[in-house]
């Protein structure tokens, strides 16, 4: 669970009053995924590897300091780095001080891109 999303219903907050938390930079299914996560440990985006689904939700558990959620989204952005989302990726590492993507960025590139 997180803690961070747990004390805004425990303190005398907004969201605690409201009994509701608003996410403007969220899309629902995105929250929908990080809500089914946080209540059973499973995630559909994680166990099939999609990568395009994997970043929003690593920004979320970020948001919320749900590391082991940050964790599986991390190994999923690493084994899933392909030509379209590579720069993307390499945002990610770079905002988010991410070294593991960063690796498998470097490795993606020494592998697939040769010198003429």
């Amino acid at each position: 669970m997180s803690d961070v999303f747990s004390s805004m219903f425990e303190h005398d907050t907004t969201e605690n009053f409201q009994r509701k938390v608003i996410v403007p930079e969220v899309t629902a299914k995105t929250m929908a995924e990080f809500l089914q996560y946080i209540y059973t440990g499973w995630s559909d985006p994680l166990e099939t590897g999609d990568v395009s689904s994997a970043i929003p939700l690593f920004k979320v558990a970020h948001l919320y300091l749900v590391e082991d959620l940050k964790s599986a989204c991390i190994a999923v952005m690493r084994s899933g780095v392909t030509e379209a989302n590579a720069l993307e990726l390499f945002s990610i590492a770079q905002v988010y001080n991410q070294n593991e993507i960063l690796e498998a960025l470097m490795y993606f590139c020494f592998t697939y891109f040769h010198a003429y």
